[in-house]
């Protein structure tokens, strides 16, 4: 039950967190107060090889990031999520693929490089090669 939790608690944080709100500890319940913010629930996520958990975490931290306009961070997390990819294409792979591809035309703008274009006509490709095949 307290794994089922944890992906409520996870949701909480990030909502929390756009709100700009300080509410209850959404992790205070979880592992005896042994993970206390992403970061703990990641290296957990990690040595007990929970995959889904991994990129659940890297999904809402994108999120969070690109709505903050953190996006040398929300990169940094869509490329952790894009590793972990699985086959199977889940909803947000749908949603992190949109948002890289966003944040990667942002930070060509601002940043001139061609791997930040290369990276948004990935997304683009993507979402043209889903709808032939939809």
């Amino acid at each position: 039950q307290i794994h089922g939790l944890f992906w409520c608690m996870n949701h909480h944080a990030m909502i929390m967190a756009l709100n700009g709100k300080q509410g209850r500890d959404p992790f205070a319940v979880y592992k005896n107060g042994s993970i206390n913010n992403y970061h703990d629930a990641l290296a957990y996520a990690e040595t007990t090889g929970r995959r889904r958990l991994m990129r659940a975490i890297y999904s809402n931290r994108l999120v969070e990031a690109f709505f903050f306009g953190r996006y040398s961070e929300a990169m940094d997390m869509a490329e952790k999520y894009r590793n972990e990819s699985e086959i199977s294409m889940p909803i947000e792979h749908v949603l992190n693929s949109f948002l890289e591809g966003l944040t990667a035309f942002h930070l060509a703008r601002s940043e001139s490089c061609s791997r930040w274009m290369e990276l948004g006509e990935n997304s683009i490709h993507s979402f043209r090669s889903w709808a032939v095949h939809s």
